[in-house]
């Protein structure tokens, strides 16, 4: 009896930390865009203190980082553009289960075919289309559970359509 409780109690215990890779990359527009950097020390803040294992670099992570890691976060300039050997290990990551979620002009890269097999979605060069400024988001149903409380806002952002997919 003893055994099978111990047994239980290891297998309820608190599920392990989700590990998050935040790939960045240097700034490439004016103040208050693409704030490439600024977004990894954030969001390691952010999901740290949510309980997640944060890792984040300039740049593209190595093998070993990739093994530390379930979720991949790219939000770098042409962060798309996965070459060679850090195309080899992405696509390791990617077998094994790893999750990926990309931001803004992460999407942006040199195959764009290829990345939106990968991510449902790229920037292609001489086809996709940006907009900056206001953007009005009109809550419709407040009565759901993700919407409960929430009222409609505006804010500044650049939005990007037409993308390969």
């Amino acid at each position: 009896m003893l055994t099978l409780l111990a047994c239980l109690t290891l297998s309820i215990g608190e599920p392990p930390p989700l590990r998050v890779f935040l790939r960045g990359g240097p700034k490439t527009h004016g103040p208050g865009q693409h704030e490439h950097a600024l977004f990894v020390d954030e969001w390691t803040k952010l999901l740290s203190e949510r309980g997640a294992d944060v890792e984040g670099a300039p740049t593209f992570p190595t093998t070993e980082q990739l093994d530390r890691t379930d979720v991949l976060m790219i939000y770098a300039a042409e962060g798309a553009s996965i070459h060679g050997l850090e195309r080899d290990r992405f696509d390791a990551f990617r077998a094994r289960g790893g999750g990926l979620v990309v931001l803004h002009d992460g999407v942006c890269g040199d195959d764009p075919e290829w990345f939106a097999s990968v991510a449902g979605g790229a920037w292609k060069h001489g086809r996709a289309k940006y907009q900056e400024g206001v953007v009005d988001v009109h809550v419709t149903n407040r009565d759901h559970p993700i919407t409960r409380g929430i009222a409609s806002w505006r804010f500044e952002d650049e939005i990007y359509w037409d993308l390969e997919i």
